[in-house]
């Protein structure tokens, strides 16, 4: 797709973006991508809405940008979403980092600063705009935010015809968008590999999981391939979903490409799109992002999700896997040839959603119990989903001692033998400690005013439970620590 950026800059351009924009180029983009806000206290915020108004109307896809200036990147981040708000969820989001008007250039941790409470707010991962001197401060965030790269092979260009250039964009794998031209024509071009669907997907906010029923994580993943059936191998759809498994990071051994057969990587996709994709360890829904049918089942078993039965019924969201060579008996245990997800399934008929299938994205059924099925991964959905949770029982909250605590002798400790407390003041002073104790230990010693053997095991048992050293001399840290401790 090919698409414009626009902004007013200098206040000099037509409110009314026909006027400041190209007819022709307008007509002619696919996306628009329009200026939102600079720092945080930017103007023309009527020439954004009448622009972002006219490129809906217009059914062009629409993209919004924040412009940094260098100051406190979340009230930044904050000033931007209020602007976008009524976009969110329908617009692409986007951060421009270049040298100009920026007093923050050169620091690498505010675009992370920015991105991050973007993606906290809102669930979205905000394009980050930038060059070649952007990407080198900003190799901490490579591939955690989409790239849309600024670099020009000809800066008087000006057409539409997309240069045969390549960038190193490392350590970014691959940029989403590039703007080509910076011609001063009044508007940017640009070029993306995303359809429609990609797009959207791109700007849609990403729900919390935990706010949804099993069933509905469950119909979210089909929902995430669905969209995509009856794709041409090999078109920009089929080049989009393969760089959504290669930037992943999940499957490193192998980078796939247009020729290999893409069952696993659309299976795959389907976790990632949704965001329940993982490493394996992760804790995520799915541990098993691979391209390889055989590998994807090892996995599987290592994260205790693998179920071998040919026989099993199972529910939409699970994964099967085919073995062409089924010699019809028992559970089959060959090599598996194919992957897919279960669409549906009615008790007797398997509905199952596919890549690579007639060279594209389709639907194939099987029968329960069938020839050819070789086992299923069964992800645990329910454990990622809002119901049948227990809620969590909060502890009590304690209580602070309500008797009165003793005054510490003059040596600074209670301490067996010492003749000092025999005096008769101090006994009422070892009874207010003996009745401490019996509270803080649960014991049950004889309140007599003596610091005896008997007293002293029940301080040591006092003191294992406060913390402190268990001697058995009750002082001055310990009795802070009776003071504040609660039950």
């Amino acid at each position: 797709m090919l698409g414009i950026d626009v902004y007013q800059g200098d206040g000099k351009r037509g409110k009314y973006p026909l006027k400041q924009v190209p007819m022709k180029a307008f007509t002619e983009s696919d996306f628009v991508i329009v200026k939102a806000t600079q720092g945080t206290s930017y103007g023309h915020e009527d020439f954004f809405e009448k622009t972002m108004q006219a490129a809906i109307n217009a059914k062009k896809l629409v993209g919004c940008y924040h412009y940094a200036a260098g100051n406190d990147p979340i009230a930044e981040a904050k000033f931007f979403l209020k602007r976008v708000k009524k976009y969110i969820g329908k617009a692409v989001l986007a951060l421009d980092w270049e040298r100009g008007q920026n007093k923050a250039w050169g620091d690498k941790t505010w675009c992370k600063k920015f991105l991050s409470h973007v993606k906290k707010e809102t669930g979205i991962s905000c394009l980050l705009y930038t060059g070649l001197d952007g990407i080198k401060q900003n190799a901490g965030i490579a591939n955690q935010y989409p790239l849309w790269f600024a670099g020009y092979p000809n800066p008087k260009y000006s057409g539409w015809k997309v240069p045969s250039f390549k960038y190193n964009v490392s350590p970014w794998k691959a940029f989403l968008i590039w703007q080509y031209t910076s011609s001063g024509e009044k508007i940017d071009r640009n070029t993306t590999g995303m359809t429609r669907e990609a797009w959207l997907d791109l700007a849609a906010v990403k729900t919390n999981i935990s706010t949804k029923t099993e069933s509905d994580v469950r119909k979210s993943v089909i929902s995430a391939i669905s969209k995509y059936k009856g794709i041409k191998e090999g078109g920009e759809t089929h080049k989009y979903l393969i760089n959504v498994f290669n930037n992943s990071g999940l499957c490193k051994r192998y980078k796939m490409t247009t020729k290999d057969a893409w069952c696993a990587m659309t299976v795959s996709d389907a976790f990632i799109l949704t965001s329940l994709a993982g490493k394996p360890g992760s804790g995520a829904l799915f541990q098993c992002v691979e391209c390889s049918c055989t590998k994807m089942i090892e996995l599987a078993k290592k994260q205790g999700i693998w179920n071998e039965k040919d026989s099993y019924v199972p529910k939409i969201g699970d994964v099967i896997l085919y073995d062409w060579q089924d010699p019809g008996s028992g559970d089959n245990k060959g090599t598996p040839d194919h992957v897919g997800l279960v669409a549906s399934c009615d008790g007797k008929t398997i509905t199952v959603l596919e890549g690579n299938y007639k060279n594209s994205i389709g639907e194939r059924t099987i029968k329960v119990n069938g020839k050819n099925i070789r086992g299923f991964i069964c992800p645990k959905y329910k454990l990622y989903s809002s119901e049948d949770k227990p809620e969590e029982k909060k502890k009590p909250e304690g209580k602070l001692y309500s008797g009165k605590f003793p005054s510490l002798p003059p040596r600074g400790f209670f301490q067996f033998g010492d003749g000092y407390l025999q005096y008769r003041p101090w006994a009422t002073q070892i009874r207010r400690l003996q009745k401490l104790v019996n509270w803080i230990a649960g014991t049950n010693i004889k309140v007599d005013g003596d610091y005896g053997k008997a007293t002293i095991d029940a301080v040591k048992k006092a003191q294992k439970l406060l913390g402190v050293k268990e001697d058995g001399l009750f002082g001055a840290t310990t009795l802070a620590k009776a003071k504040s401790y609660k039950k």
